[in-house]
């Protein structure tokens, strides 16, 4: 399975514009002898995998998850409408679900931010944001267990809890549904810090482990009908992350201890194990 660099093209199947065949295998023949190329500032890339179909007018259409997408984020909206506009294309019977995962600070909570900004622009209270974050273990349950300086590894979060409560999300069945939040300020989750009302079409769940696929992780994707995986180098999340902790005041020994003992552990766990999204952006 190789990646193919497409322009225009990319963008217009995305949105399920189906193409002539022959003019398809034309333009994959051109791209995929030509150097990468970039369209409007972005670099698209298509996985085409084994669901491409053919379909009774003798075109290729895409049909869900045919197409697997990474998009090189060079600006922030223009991804996010990407997104927006794969979610609001979803058939709109039921509730639909997107999981945005990705390492700490490869900046996939400002893309979610942003994606349901976007579609709310579009629909006014058409989607909510529910962080993963809000499924932290307390810091006196990880003090008991002896993993308070791992706090935010893939064993310091409350994966039943988080499955249940996406289960109870995508199912619709309450008029409103309160979800915890977590408090970087205080290091807490709040219990009902955010609610959600029944009329909300779209829900974005982002958090770093959604598309792990270690067990019992790996039972958080199927409810999902969207999924992003955000991407970024080694070398740069290790600056982001410094940077964010000389920013909280610690010391350089705490600085390591976080980055080399937690944060960047976590991080390369999360790109390596993660299964494939439906799309893939790589925010370097």
């Amino acid at each position: 399975m190789g990646l193919v660099k497409i322009g225009q093209w990319a963008l217009n199947t995305s949105k399920g514009v189906a193409v002539s065949s022959r003019c398809a295998l034309a333009m994959l023949k051109v791209y995929v002898l030509a150097r990468p190329v970039t369209w409007s500032g972005i670099v698209i890339h298509i996985v085409l995998k084994r669901h491409i179909h053919r379909d009774s007018q003798d075109t290729f259409a895409p049909c869900n998850p045919a197409l697997r997408i990474a998009v090189l984020m060079t600006t922030l909206s223009r991804n996010a409408s990407l997104i927006a506009d794969r979610l609001l294309s979803l058939p709109c019977g039921s509730r639909r679900m997107a999981g945005i995962a990705g390492p700490p600070g490869s900046g996939k909570s400002t893309l979610a931010e942003v994606v349901v900004d976007e579609i709310n622009r579009r629909e006014p209270g058409m989607a909510a944001l529910f962080p993963m974050d809000g499924f932290h273990f307390d810091d006196s349950v990880l003090r008991e267990r002896g993993r308070l300086a791992n706090k935010g590894a893939i064993d310091t979060f409350d994966v039943h809890g988080l499955r249940h409560m996406l289960e109870r999300l995508k199912r619709n069945e309450d008029d409103v549904v309160a979800v915890p939040v977590f408090d970087r300020s205080i290091e807490i989750a709040r219990a009902g810090g955010r609610l959600i009302a029944r009329q909300t079409g779209i829900i974005v769940c982002e958090g770093n482990y959604l598309l792990m696929r270690q067990s019992p992780w790996d039972r958080l994707k199927p409810i999902f009908d969207l999924t992003v995986l955000v991407e970024v180098d080694i070398s740069e999340l290790r600056r982001r992350l410094r940077a964010r902790w000389e920013g909280l005041g610690l010391d350089e020994a705490a600085i390591l201890q976080k980055l080399d003992g937690n944060d960047l552990p976590n991080g390369i766990a999360i790109m390596e194990g993660s299964t494939e999204p439906d799309i893939r952006v790589i925010n370097n």
